[in-house]
């Protein structure tokens, strides 16, 4: 067999790696004669041939998968092995949709380490069911009233690991009367700066007294937390925006704090918001609220069990509205600031929606059961575990790495709404 390599984000280093997933590895060693050569986003581009195999060790990870490929080191026939922890399957999902998108042909292992390295040996290569709707097909899409009026204030560009994400803004302006206002990352900086403690100790106070508990983070985290709030709202109002999306990593570097806590407060109050800047989540969480009336959750597919039937989703911000309780924590992957760790209902039904495309020409729904709340430090740290099993969907032909996750069962109503407008399913 050919060296692996395997891919980290710049949070995580190649010890880590290395540790983290020593069994795997060693079982890929022993039973498959694997190499392995780690690289890092934040690394120059190693000097090798090119590749079919890639262990995808942490999400964060689609950026530095695109520069090998535009470098020929990505060869014709892609494996990604995500075993879901530390976000690996949701980077793995995005990583996919960005090659089904350009026409190459790609699979996902995804399992236990027995099964991952069973596929390995055994297993013929997979290739991904391409039967999607081309953009010729929603060349007649029409606004409908599901779909309002809307300004979206996008505060930075998607961040680098969604690859498969954006959408034409100016077909999506034309045909759904959206408009984007671009709001440069230094304006909200400057704003968080200019507001001071005491502006929003009250808020603190609120939080504080109403018996959250804190995990790693602290008072001070809340108070940034709570400026960014009050900055993402007051730049919203000023520019007459009725929902947003974030790059929120790079408020994580320059403010030492996340926008978790915001996100969830403003979808609480009716502005939908989504992380990292990924606009088909956002258009599929507007969709969400015009047709359930109610916030959604902006989540990570993290893990399947094929003994189950099970899939877990976790992100770090989730509508508190949508938790039965919550607290406080750090950030997953940073360890910074504040993250929502919400416990979110179980024995009852949600609805798992999808909608994306860069003309938004395909969509994803299923209704589910919630059979579980699970805890897992590998995981962001809002995390449910649903009866759903779909790996014909996630691992060969899925709609980038974010899902939506909608209390109650409302896939019928939301097939209707697309079918009013054009938007083929993929099932």
């Amino acid at each position: 067999m050919n060296e692996i390599l395997i891919l980290r984000s710049s949070f995580q280093t190649d010890e880590y790696v290395k540790n983290e997933y020593a069994e795997l590895l060693r079982l890929l060693t022993e039973k498959c004669n694997a190499s392995f050569n780690v690289t890092g986003e934040e690394m120059p581009l190693p000097q090798i041939d090119k590749h079919d195999t890639f262990l995808v060790a942490t999400g964060g990870v689609e950026g530095l998968f695109v520069r090998l490929l535009e470098n020929g080191i990505v060869g014709e026939n892609v494996t990604l092995i995500a075993d879901g922890r530390n976000n690996s399957l949701a980077a793995s999902m995005e990583i996919l949709t960005f090659l089904n998108e350009k026409g190459g042909n790609g699979r996902i292992l995804h399992g236990t380490n027995d099964e991952i390295v069973a596929e390995m040996i055994g297993s013929q290569q997979i290739k991904s069911d391409k039967e999607s709707a081309s953009n010729n097909d929603c060349e007649n899409v029409k606004s409908s009233d599901i779909i309002e009026f809307n300004r979206i204030a996008i505060f930075g560009e998607p961040s680098d690991w969604l690859i498969a994400s954006g959408v034409d803004r100016e077909f999506v302006r034309e045909k759904f009367n959206i408009d984007f206002v671009n709001i440069d990352i230094e304006r909200l900086v400057t704003r968080v700066q200019l507001i001071d403690d005491e502006m929003v100790e009250l808020l603190t106070k609120d939080h504080e007294d109403s018996g959250i508990t804190f995990g790693e983070a602290s008072h001070r985290d809340l108070l940034n937390s709570l400026k960014l709030y009050l900055a993402i709202s007051q730049i919203c109002h000023e520019e007459n925006c009725t929902c947003l999306t974030i790059r929120c990593f790079d408020i994580v570097k320059q403010l030492n704090a996340t926008s978790c806590l915001a996100l969830a407060l403003l979808n609480d109050e009716g502005i939908d918001a989504s992380c990292e800047g990924d606009l088909q989540s956002l258009l599929t969480m507007i969709m969400a609220r015009r047709i359930a009336w109610q916030p959604a959750f902006m989540a990570n597919p993290s893990g399947m069990s094929k003994e189950n039937g099970t899939t877990t989703f976790a992100h770090c911000t989730i509508p508190m509205s949508m938790c039965k309780k919550y607290g406080f924590r750090s950030h997953f992957e940073s360890g910074i600031g504040i993250a929502i760790a919400g416990e979110m209902p179980v024995n009852q039904k949600y609805t798992i929606f999808k909608w994306g495309g860069r003309r938004l020409e395909r969509f994803f729904v299923e209704e589910v059961d919630a059979v579980e709340k699970p805890y897992s430090e590998h995981l962001c740290r809002t995390q449910i575990t649903f009866k759903f099993y779909k790996p014909e969907y996630m691992l060969n032909c899925p709609i980038g790495n974010h899902h939506i996750i909608i209390k109650g069962a409302v896939a019928g109503k939301i097939r209707q709404a697309m079918k009013e407008i054009g938007v083929y399913e993929i099932r």
